[in-house]
Parts: structure tokens; sequence; C-alpha cells
């Protein structure tokens, strides 16, 4: 029971006694007595309204974005002006992931006089993922814990995100050099090239450029050579296709998901290492979220992480989308795919592939261990796969990938 309700409960028994007493015995003592235990919370109640006047608060989180295992520390900082002590401050804090509710705390306090106080409370990062850090509700309280006045009307709210810590898996695949690749090829916005099918600038004429690379129609537009800067082509030459659909018990959704992110994230790393340019393809069928992105540089991996967080680990209820939107939207003949769900139209539409893709999937498992294997064994004896326990701490059995 709240410490605030069984206060109230006792002072009204307290009353209720005094008043029974100085009825029934005419006893002056008791008449003072019932007087005051009515005027002093009375007195109280004033003191606790100037004293809020008086507090002033703060919350703030120092990172808003850490490393799986990290702790996040949340510092409260009040600050008392008043003449008087503050009663208990009572601060309920809650940490979410995705919808799902991990942990409350309780947060007491007290300020006083002309004084200030910090508080800090540590919350250790426990998964990957969008984690959100709610102060719900703070309350002031009098001496004698039978009022309470709010200490904010809305509650605060600090979202962040949980970086996955990358392990090694080392990942190869044959680099495929035929038109389809050239034709799948993107371009880098901001660094020049040579491919001439491709223009990233038009600039003035300098000194020791070639004839061949002149604009002619702003040449004869604007009156002075302009010369064409050709843009650097990006060869893509892996599709990562990424499923974060699980199943609809909240918990498991929160393991799974964090367990994919793991993998995703320790293969990417990886793949950014040795400087190859890769897609990533996701997907979220219970919100029909998507998230497409290439990265070719190891510096936007953490920013291209960030954002499939953002977009694809939340929480639905329908499904609306088929995962088929997945190899529609690849473009390579490497494709490493990520899922913790498998669908019988899915497995149809692997075992039909042209033959010359490469395909390599990863199953992470939780407690349908044996409805995957199920319908691993009809998948075609040409596909590699591999079965990844999502309860292990580490990446388990995945160390080498090889396409």
């Amino acid at each position: 029971m709240d410490g605030s309700v069984m206060s109230k409960i006792l002072y009204i028994i307290l009353v209720a006694v005094m008043l029974i007493i100085s009825i029934l015995f005419s006893y002056y003592p008791a008449y003072l007595a019932l007087v005051l235990a009515i005027q002093v919370p009375l007195v109280f109640l004033v003191v606790l309204i100037i004293t809020r006047a008086c507090t002033k608060y703060s919350i703030s989180i120092e990172n808003t974005n850490v490393i799986k295992g990290d702790k996040v520390r949340i510092n409260i900082e009040m600050r008392n002006r008043s003449p008087f002590p503050s009663g208990n401050i009572k601060m309920v804090v809650e940490l979410y992931y995705g919808n799902e509710k991990r942990i409350k705390k309780d947060i007491y306090t007290s300020v006083l006089p002309f004084s200030r106080r910090k508080k800090q409370l540590d919350i250790v990062a426990e998964y990957t993922g969008v984690m959100v850090v709610v102060c719900k509700k703070a309350k002031i309280f009098d001496y004698l814990n039978l009022f309470s006045i709010r200490m904010f009307r809305k509650r605060k709210v600090f979202k962040m995100m949980i970086l996955p810590k990358p392990f090694e898996i080392d990942v190869t695949y044959p680099v495929v050099n035929n038109i389809e690749l050239l034709e799948s090829c993107t371009y880098h916005p901001y660094k020049k090239g040579n491919d001439k099918t491709e223009i990233f600038n038009v600039r003035e004429y300098a000194p020791g450029d070639l004839m061949r690379d002149v604009h002619w129609k702003l040449t004869n537009k604007l009156d002075k050579y302009m010369i064409k800067e050709y843009s650097l082509p990006i060869k893509i030459g892996l599709d990562i296709l990424v499923d974060f659909t699980v199943n609809n018990r909240k918990l498991n959704n929160i393991v799974l998901q964090d367990k994919i992110l793991e993998i995703l994230y320790s293969i990417c790393t990886n793949l950014s290492m040795k400087q190859l340019g890769f897609n990533i393809v996701a997907i979220n069928r219970s919100n029909g979220e998507t998230a497409e992105c290439s990265v070719t540089e190891e510096e936007e991996l953490v920013l291209t992480i960030a954002d499939i967080m953002n977009i694809i680990v939340s929480q639905g209820n329908n499904e609306t989308v088929n995962e088929s939107i997945l190899f529609e939207k690849s473009v390579s003949t490497n494709l490493l795919y990520i899922t913790a769900t498998i669908s019988d139209e899915f497995i149809l539409a692997v075992n039909d592939m042209d033959v010359n893709n490469k395909l390599y999937i990863i199953f992470v498992a939780l407690d349908n261990k044996a409805e995957i294997e199920e319908k691993i064994s009809k998948l075609s004896s040409d596909i590699t796969y591999l079965v990844v326990d999502a309860n292990l701490k580490e990446m388990g059995n995945i160390n080498e990938i090889k396409l």
C-alpha cells in the first residue's frame, strides 16, 4: 500500500478516536488534541504550497546514444529556495523498449531550506533498439504525507538509441563484374569519379582540362567553356535483407529484435572495415514500415543503423506487408537474409529464385525452433542457412559467412 494512503488512514483513525474520547468523557486535553490534529495538517498544507512554489527541478540524461550493456544515468536536481525543508518528493521513472514496459522505479528525495539536492539513477541498457525513459510523475508531500502537489503536469520523455555491441563475423562473397551489377550501381553524392554516363558537376574551364569533357550546349549558352565532371560509381555487391517481424508476445519482440539488430550491426561493421559497399533493405510486416539505404563508408554505418532502429523497431498489431517486397527491392546477386519468421510463401519464393543468385539465410529462433526447422527442411539444398538462438549473449555459432 502507498505510504501516503497509509498516512491518511492512520490520520483518520487518530482523529476519530480523539473525537470519540472528547465526546464520551468531556476530557479537555482530548478537545485540545483534536483541535491540534485538525489545525496542524492545515499549517503543513500552507508550508507545502510555499515549498512547492519555491522548489525548482531539472531532469537530464547524460547520453542519448549508448551501447548495449552500458549504464544510462538519469540526473535529477532539486533546488529549494524557501525557508522550510521540503517534505518527501516522490518521482516515478519507467523504462520502455518499444511498447513493452521493462522497469519501474520509485525515487524518493527531500531538500533542505535554501539548498539543492542531486539524485542519480543508473539504468542498464539491457536490449538493443529504441529505449524510452519516462519520468511519469513527481509529487511533493507535506510532513505528514497527507497532502501532495504535482511537481510537473506533463511527463518527461527521453528517447535513446541503444546500439548493438558488434561481434567479429567474417563475411565474404564473390564479386561479380557483369552488366547487371553495373546497372545497379549508385553514385557518390560528394565525390567525383569517371563514369561518363552520369554527370556529377559542371564547372568553368581550367588549364589542363580535356576538350572532350566540354559541355558544348552550356558553353554556347554562357559563351564560355564549361567542363563536365563525372560521377563516382559505387558498386554494391551485397544486399542485406532484414525482416524484423516477430510473433505477438511482447517480451519475444524485444529479445528477437535485439538479436537481429546485433547480427546486422556485426555483419555491417565487418563489411565497412573491409570498405565493401552494401545495401540494407529492412521491413517490419507487423506495422508496415520499410527502410532502404546504401552504405559505402564506415562513417555512415552508425547513422544508418540508428535510422533503421527508429523506423523498424516498433510494435504493431496486424500484418500489412508481405516479405516478398524485400526480394523485389534487391539489386545484387549476393543476398544475405536475416529473419525470425518463415512463411510458406517465402519458401516458395526462395526455391523459385534465379540459380545465379547467392543466398545465405540466418534464422533467429527463440521458442519456435521446431517450427523453423520443419519449414527449413522444405528449402532447396542449394541454399545455405544458419539458425541462431536469440537467448545467446554472443553470436553463438556465427563466426564466418560465405556466400
